[in-house]
């Protein structure tokens, strides 16, 4: 994984699973923080994790091998590893490796975008409702959609677990909308569409924040260092 930005030395020690980045701060002023053999004094210190060598009271610390992918999931696939009545999981169409983790879930017939990672850090600054990252689904529906079901989106629905709203609902054609909102719960365009009195017949991801939906149905790709770096 590669980097092009720096990043503040007590991020970087935090990254590496050290310490934390307050406790990062405490090593540094007892003098156990050095960067390519010069003892660091500042806090505010800056490197470029690709470039520089950093030690922790004689040890090398490096970042750990995060792993960042985008699928295309195709229907018929689950999202958890462990589902034992699961026919099929999203992880049979990526590298094995046991450490990988999707950054929230699809439901088993939504195809389209989800990211798959090892990076803890990542995911929660994604899936997290505080950080507001925007989601963006075209979906089918059974009946033609009205003015005003369409209008009902962008406002507030009441469902069984509290209120609902979309930041866009855009018109396609008639069968079909473009609808962006900023949360995750289970199965929520499904149950927002429901409450407008009309149903989902197809469901696709085509975005989460800044990262599109790009590949073929059933393949990957790595993120690239931009799509990561705004959720590191």
């Amino acid at each position: 994984m590669f980097y092009n930005r720096n990043m503040r030395i007590n991020r970087y020690l935090a990254r590496s699973g050290v310490t934390s980045r307050r406790k990062s701060e405490e090593l540094i002023k007892n003098g156990l923080v050095f960067v390519n053999g010069t003892k660091v004094t500042e806090l505010a210190t800056e490197i470029n994790p690709d470039k520089d060598t950093v030690e922790v009271g004689g040890e090398i610390v490096e970042l750990p091998q995060f792993k960042y992918y985008a699928l295309n999931k195709p229907a018929g696939y689950t999202c958890t590893r462990g589902d034992i009545h699961a026919e099929r999981t999203i992880f049979e169409l990526l590298p094995q490796d046991s450490s990988l983790f999707t950054v929230g879930r699809l439901d088993r017939e939504t195809t389209g975008l989800i990211l798959i990672t090892n990076d803890g850090n990542f995911a929660q600054n994604i899936i997290h409702p505080t950080n507001k990252v925007r989601k963006t689904y075209l979906v089918k529906l059974q009946n033609p959609g009205t003015k005003s079901q369409i209008e009902r989106l962008a406002k507030e629905i009441q469902l069984e677990d509290g209120v609902a709203k979309a930041v866009e609902a855009n018109i396609i054609n008639e069968y079909e909308i473009e609808l962006v909102i900023e949360e995750g719960r289970k199965r929520i365009v499904r149950r927002m569409i429901k409450a407008i009195g009309n149903k989902v017949i197809g469901l696709r991801r085509t975005r989460i924040g800044d990262i599109f939906l790009d590949t073929k149905e059933g393949e990957f790709r790595e993120l690239s260092p931009k799509e990561i770096e705004r959720y590191v």
